[in-house]
């Protein structure tokens, strides 16, 4: 009848031998299996267990069971797998109609019951009426405080401090705002879900393969991370991404300062060389005119130098070497001297405006440059970093056998002090912005935020919280950090949590002085 209507069957009997993972893996969209409890030495608690095995009790798989009677079923069953998107429907016959029931276990591991639902009634005459028409989700949502364990990194934690309260702390500032804000988002699921939240930390590194927390969702032991992490490859064998939350970067910071060399050009740059020129032609002109007029004028000294030297004076607005008497030669002189004005005036606003508008000669935002401008380097302590250089880039490869060659007791300093050692200029730090831009804030001035230049070690990218790969909570995490997104909850904790960029303020309110150095 199911091949009739295009629906494609394979069959196996009570007693058949057939390879169990084979037989019902899929890799399309859904895959109906259909038990007969009723057959003859039927083997279901095999069926049941190595479905168990191979979690083969998510969305892309639905159970139907024919039973002689539910207790029967549940004999059989095992529902160590179940969570709150299996789809198993069993039905039992009931007098001239069958009744059907949904089953499901939101968590058998973490103390959750078996729950058993009347779903719906068929006979021969009514046909099938269903009774529950909600998704599986809504008739699912409350969890009745079941528990829930989350863990993360922490590094910073006094251990005199509660870990609820140190976690829920966004009042004093540490550098410990990623498990900060992935606590905060687990906490909104719990409320949304009605968990029973029960939070761990790891503080240290040691006897772990892939860390502690991704060690803790591979054995089970952890059921959600707080701790956002960046979605690498390998990761993906024993894990599962919840979603991602938030962009990340790492980059080196560092003060761009100008140049104290003093170069020609940057003294000719107001004038075009056609200006100059000009400037040039007009001196000879006037003052040979000026020297035709004074030779007729009652002057001791009426050589051509004397002339040369009145004309420039005047130009440079330093005065005459001698005073003319006669109307012609005055006339010549305020000429002169009034085209001096006006070049004077003119060069001295034109140098004035070069220097204010004449940008930083910032680097790109290259690893190569970096290496080039032989800086002093240091880092922020912190895993990323390790994971940074297990990329294979050619510019990561690069730079990595540079930064290698740096001794350990060198590079590797604290938050505030790689910010202070900034200050003073030929140096650049490797931190997560964030953390640094709370020391930025309170220790630079205006113009150091419009000098500070940054060059990405990670590139923009994003970070997730994850799941174990039993997935009984993985489905119902998706769903409610898609409300919290979609509510703006997310958007508000990311800017109440971290530091945000100073901002630069470069509109000329400010009072400082400009030199001739070139950049």
């Amino acid at each position: 009848m199911l091949n009739d209507v295009g629906i494609s069957v394979s069959i196996k009997g009570p007693s058949a031998e057939f390879n169990f993972l084979r037989f019902l893996n899929v890799n399309y969209w859904k895959l109906g299996v259909f038990v007969d409890l009723r057959c003859q030495d039927q083997n279901a608690t095999v069926i049941f267990d190595k479905s168990s095995g191979y979690r083969m009790y998510d969305y892309a798989y639905n159970w139907f069971v024919l039973a002689p009677n539910i207790s029967y079923c549940l004999h059989k069953l095992n529902d160590t797998a179940f969570s709150v998107i299996t789809d198993f429907v069993v039905s039992v016959p009931n007098y001239d109609y069958y009744e059907l029931y949904d089953i499901y276990n939101p968590n058998k591991e973490r103390g959750g019951t078996l729950n058993i639902t009347r779903y719906a009634i068929w006979n021969e005459d009514i046909g099938l009426k269903v009774f529950l028409l909600e998704t599986k989700i809504l008739r699912r949502w409350n969890f009745h405080k079941l528990k829930v364990i989350v863990a993360g990194a922490l590094e910073q934690k006094p251990e005199n401090a509660s870990l609820l309260e140190y976690l829920e702390d966004h009042d004093n500032v540490n550098l410990e705002d990623w498990p900060k804000i992935g606590f905060t988002l687990v906490q909104l699921l719990t409320n949304i879900f009605n968990f029973s939240l029960h939070a761990k930390a790891f503080t240290t590194w040691t006897d772990y393969t892939n860390g502690p927390l991704m060690d803790s969702l591979i054995d089970g032991s952890v059921d959600i991370g707080y701790q956002p992490s960046l979605i690498i490859h390998r990761r993906l064998d024993f894990a599962k991404v919840l979603m991602e939350i938030m962009p990340a970067r790492t980059c080196f910071m560092f003060l761009t300062l100008p140049s104290t060399t003093i170069q020609f050009s940057s003294i000719l740059r107001p004038l075009a060389w056609n200006s100059w020129y000009m400037i040039f032609f007009f001196f000879i002109i006037c003052s040979s005119v000026f020297s035709f007029l004074t030779k007729s004028d009652r002057i001791e000294n009426k050589d051509y130098g004397s002339s040369l030297l009145t004309t420039l004076g005047a130009i440079c607005q330093q005065g005459a070497q001698n005073t003319p008497f006669k109307f012609a030669s005055r006339i010549a002189l305020f000429q002169i001297g009034v085209y001096g004005l006006l070049i004077y005036n003119y060069y001295s606003a034109a140098i004035v405006s070069a220097r204010l508008n004449i940008p930083l000669n910032k680097l790109n935002d290259s690893l190569y440059k970096l290496v080039a401008s032989k800086m002093k380097l240091g880092s922020e302590n912190t895993v990323v970093t390790n994971i940074i250089l297990q990329d294979h880039n050619p510019e990561m490869i690069y730079f990595k056998n540079y930064w290698l060659r740096i001794p350990q007791q060198k590079k590797i300093m604290s938050v505030e002090k790689g910010v202070i050692k900034m200050m003073h200029g030929g140096f650049a730090y490797h931190s997560i912005p964030e953390h640094a831009y709370y020391y930025i804030n309170n220790y630079f001035d205006q113009k150091m935020i419009c000098q500070l230049t940054e060059i990405h070690w990670l590139r923009p990218t994003t970070v997730a919280l994850y799941t174990n790969r039993k997935g009984h909570y993985h489905e119902v995490g998706k769903i409610g950090l898609m409300k919290i997104f979609s509510t703006g909850l997310l958007k508000r904790e990311l800017k109440r949590t971290f530091a945000q960029k100073p901002y630069c303020q470069n509109d000329g309110n400010s009072v400082e002085s400009k030199i001739l150095y070139s950049e």
